[in-house]
């Protein structure tokens, strides 16, 4: 590690400003310092961006696909560095450092398989004919690269979602240089990974500028970034405040650009009556899921709906103790732990008839699980009670009936996640309910628990506004890869002046939709 930002192929600190990563368990300084970009190495990693777009965004599906499968090799060459510096930099064990960094990897060769089939191009050709009224022309039509985009590490994801993360692969994926704003929380381990990056730019004949990573301790490299012309998209994993003090920056540029901002969810989780046969079961998986890793997920059930009759207190009895046993854990940084206390101590108050809960005053440490209970008239009278707090907590929430149930839901916005535990049979009963769920959530999930995100071609990990900024696609999955493109019609070109994958020769046997039909055909033209 050098603490000095990486712009394009060079190494560079010519900022004033420096500052050091901290171990989240004891309040430690850790080495190296590291130093802000000043606003001349914000221009200059943007313009070797934008220079780097013109060369990167034509190269071939398969060139891209080298380029990431790299990434993927240089991170397993350094995966133990990596892994040192994670643990002491997030808190987090090595056990979940190293599921990250195998997810990362997988993330970035999924990413690469997608782009050899052709898909995410949406290439899509319909010859000209001049037998249906009106005539048609010769039109084709593909996806290119949108422009630079900027990528912000994720606190809570050093790796999957932050300096080699999905936003950072899908862009690649598009053809897209991307500059990353480090997160100050890890700096280290995403100076590690970004030398990684580079090696395999290097390695794969990347052009310089197709990446840079800048480092900051606030807000002032982000905001010059979001703003710069040369950027054409950000992506973003984390508040709510955060996302839209993003979104709106970009909303007020005289080139307004999107922000694909994931900003948090409390994904609310319904346990039927049908499921008591399997309630151990059910309680541990749920106590599990918000718990884990101190409940630093995004996914993490902040909401419990159960039933209001007798057979369900135990239920929430034992829900409860499982949450309140569970091991305390070390949380990601001293404002992520203030804050957590100062939810628990603000909840504690506004539920008078429980035991107060006593606010920390320790800035690093561990988050001690919490968990409370509430009636349903008591949920609905409190907004306050519909909010994500971010942590080891869950609030379990007795509803009446079914209507109330609804009408609970309904208090609540958009969701990255809903689940229901319940019998098939119940269920199938339930179609108002599932469909109420459907409306609100990117991802519905029957009898399991929202956190872990599969990374395939089937998941969506997005939904409603405020848990993105855009409903429409997906932060996991190949589908990501589109939010960084854009088509583009090609009308009666000649046939050497068209992108390679639109010619009448499907010389790369991908799949192309040719006059409305999905094939990897070649295009033969009827003679009259």
């Amino acid at each position: 590690m050098t603490g000095k930002n990486h712009i394009g192929f060079t190494l560079s600190s010519k900022g004033s400003r420096t500052f050091q990563a901290v171990d989240p368990s004891n309040g430690q300084l850790l080495e190296p310092f590291f130093y802000s970009a000043n606003a001349e190495e914000i221009n200059t990693a943007v313009d070797l961006a934008v220079n780097a777009c013109s060369s990167f965004s034509k190269l071939s599906v398969f060139r891209r696909a080298e380029f990431l499968k790299e990434i993927g090799v240089e991170i397993s060459i350094d995966s133990q560095l990596i892994l040192a510096r994670y643990v002491c930099e997030s808190g987090l064990s090595e056990l979940r450092g190293q599921t990250e960094l195998r997810r990362t990897i997988f993330q970035l060769n999924s990413y690469a398989e997608a782009l050899l089939t052709g898909e995410v191009l949406a290439l899509s050709i319909d010859i000209a004919d001049d037998h249906i009224v009106p005539p048609r022309p010769d039109i084709r039509k593909m996806n290119i690269a949108v422009g630079p985009v900027v990528v912000f590490g994720a606190s809570n994801f050093p790796l999957a979602y932050s300096t080699p993360g999905g936003d950072t692969a899908s862009a690649f994926a598009a053809g897209c240089p991307v500059i990353v704003k480090a997160h100050p929380l890890h700096p280290g381990t995403s100076e590690l990974i970004a030398t990684c990056i580079k090696r395999a730019a290097i390695k794969t004949d990347m052009p310089e500028g197709v990446f840079s990573h800048l480092l900051d301790s606030g807000f002032e490299v982000g905001q010059q970034l979001v703003l710069h012309s040369g950027i054409k998209a950000v992506g973003f994993t984390g508040s709510y405040n955060g996302g839209m003090a993003l979104a709106e920056l970009a909303r007020k540029r005289k080139e307004p650009i999107p922000v694909f901002a994931e900003m948090g969810s409390v994904n609310p989780l319904i346990i039927l009556p049908s499921a008591l046969s399997l309630m151990d079961d059910v309680t541990t998986k749920i106590a599990h899921a918000v718990t884990n890793d101190a409940g630093q997920f995004c996914t993490k059930p902040g909401i419990v709906f159960l039933d209001s009759s007798q057979k369900m207190d135990a239920v929430a009895h034992e829900l409860i103790r499982k949450i309140k046993i569970t091991e305390s854990k070390t949380m990601l940084g001293a404002n992520f732990l203030s804050a957590f206390n100062r939810g628990i101590g603000a909840v504690s108050k506004l539920l008078e008839s429980q035991a107060p809960h006593t606010e920390e005053t320790i800035t690093y440490g561990s988050a001690t699980p919490a968990a409370f209970e509430i009636g349903q008239d008591r949920f609905m009278r409190d907004e306050r009670f519909y909010q994500e707090l971010f942590g080891p907590y869950t609030l379990i929430v007795r509803y009446k009936d079914l209507n109330g149930l609804h009408a609970c839901l309904n208090r609540l916005r958009g969701q990255l996640t809903a689940s229901v535990f319940g019998s098939e049979e119940e269920l199938r009963s339930q179609t108002e309910l599932l469909s109420l769920l459907q409306e609100n959530a990117g991802r519905v999930i029957v009898n399991g628990v929202p956190t872990g995100v599969s990374v395939c071609p089937s998941m969506h990990h997005g939904g409603p506004y405020p848990a993105t900024t855009d409903v429409r696609f997906s932060a996991v999955g190949a589908d990501a890869i589109t939010r960084f493109l854009r088509p583009v019609c090609f009308q009666n070109y000649p046939q050497e002046l068209l992108p390679e994958f639109l010619r009448d020769a499907n010389v790369h046997n991908l799949y192309r939709r040719l006059n409305g039909v999905l094939c990897k055909d070649h295009v033969v033209h009827k003679k009259d």
